[in-house]
């Protein structure tokens, strides 16, 4: 069991492969469908359970601070908002985020790995607290140490208090994304992100030997199988 927004990476030994099961909202997360024999890092595996994908949030998932709106929808769990890079150009690497971020609940501003990555000593994420209605939003300023190309950026989001009813999330944000040659390569506000689950997660690794994926030995043994049905093996006439 882990939590999507904390959970460290076991340094014991790489995976060939692993699924994990929400215990909340969102959907299955499988690690890769390949068939090249690779150990695969846990740090291609996003944070979180998939639940809207970026341009498919329904209107009320946040009522943007607007009495105008229509009420939002309630959560009674973590939310985790994940920006991905490559979408639409080149990958880069995140050197400074800055701007505001708004919400009744609080939370934290985290760049990729952070905090989960026994490998990577550096902790790149900022907290902020709760916003109200008249409030012009926290500052949020990071400029993270690990800079590898590519990362995503996240923000984890906590519910205010432990109603079994849920509470409506109200959720604005203005982000500045520089790279390391301090050119800005990305503006991020509430469209920008897709929509994670940060319940909890039943994460089940496989270790196959040569990190065969279990693609790969189906296709193995589909072919051995064919083979056996010929002459000998080997003929597949």
């Amino acid at each position: 069991m882990i939590d999507p927004a904390t959970y460290e990476i076991s340094q014991k030994y790489r995976v060939t492969e692993s699924i994990a099961l929400p215990t909340g909202q969102g959907s299955v997360a499988v690690s890769h469908d390949g068939q090249l024999p690779a150990q695969f890092f846990d740090r291609k595996l996003s944070r979180g359970a998939l639940m809207a994908k970026k341009g498919e949030l329904h209107a009320s998932w946040n009522n943007e601070w607007s009495t105008s709106k229509a009420a939002a929808n309630r959560y009674r769990h973590k939310l985790i908002l994940r920006f991905a890079q490559g979408a639409d150009k080149q990958q880069y690497r995140v050197a400074k985020v800055t701007g505001t971020v708004k919400c009744n609940w609080p939370g934290k501003v985290i760049i990729g790995d952070a905090g989960k990555d026994a490998y990577v000593s550096a902790i790149d994420s900022v907290p902020f607290a709760l916003s109200t209605a008249s409030d012009t939003g926290k500052a949020i300023t990071l400029t993270p140490k690990d800079l590898r190309v590519g990362q995503d950026i996240y923000i984890v989001l906590e519910p205010p208090g432990n109603n079994p009813e849920g509470y409506e999330l109200n959720f604005t944000c203005s982000l500045d994304v520089t790279d390391e040659k301090g050119v800005r390569q990305d503006q991020l506000n509430a469209q920008s992100f897709e929509l994670r689950s940060g319940e909890s997660q039943f994460l089940m690794e496989k270790r196959n030997p040569y990190h065969i994926t279990s693609k790969a030995w189906k296709w193995i043994l589909a072919v051995l199988k064919r083979e056996l049905n010929g002459k000998q093996l080997g003929d597949r006439t």
